[in-house]
């Protein structure tokens, strides 16, 4: 009974100082971070800020577009040879390089004006291609192309106009530059606002 009573206050005793090791270990580790992340903050610039946006196109919209395109008579542009049913991915986006930066260093603040959405590109499905023959004549050799040619043309027509498609990539674009940026604004000594427009 005696050896067993006093192997428990060693026990207790080579616990109490594990826990004390780890929690200095704990203390130093903490201060040395803390410390080297002071040494490593990034003075807000424009050109700092620039580059971390540069990749030059930044896909921020993707759309699915369901189309029928119709295929004229080279010889009458006002007959139908055959219509065509397609599925296209649509990819709108920025041109990084256009994005303008303003820093205002008394009031804290960075704001971000993000050029105009454009599309940046159109990719029609072969594989979803579906006829509609107005005459068996009308089947040639070349009707695939021709049709993949007026899906193409269709397509860009209807994304000219589609605000949709833009207005998604504008939002999206916008919260990319803010999760980006607000990052590493978020690093530095001074709180900076975004602003991205």
């Amino acid at each position: 009974m005696k050896k067993q009573q006093k192997k428990k206050p060693v026990k207790y005793i080579i616990l109490i100082l594990l826990l004390a090791v780890i929690a200095v270990a704990g203390v130093w580790t903490a201060f040395h971070i803390k410390e080297g992340r002071k040494e490593t903050t990034t003075v807000i610039s424009k050109t700092t800020l620039e580059k971390v946006l540069d990749i030059s196109e930044l896909s921020t919209g993707k759309a699915v577009y369901h189309g029928i395109a119709h295929v004229y008579d080279l010889k009458n542009d006002e007959r139908v040879l055959y219509h065509v049913a397609y599925d296209a991915t649509v990819k709108a986006g920025i041109d990084t390089d256009k994005i303008k930066i303003k820093i205002e260093k008394e009031a804290k603040k960075v704001t971000v004006i993000l050029p105009e959405v454009q599309i940046q590109d159109i990719d029609v499905d072969m594989g979803t291609l579906d006829y509609m023959f107005e005459s068996k004549r009308s089947q040639t050799e070349s009707v695939s192309k021709d049709a993949y040619q007026a899906a193409i043309a269709d397509v860009t027509k209807e994304c000219k106009d589609n605000e949709e498609i833009k207005d998604l990539a504008k939002e999206n674009a916008k919260n990319v530059v803010k999760g980006v940026l607000g990052t590493l604004l978020a690093q530095q000594e001074e709180a900076y606002t975004l602003e991205v427009k």
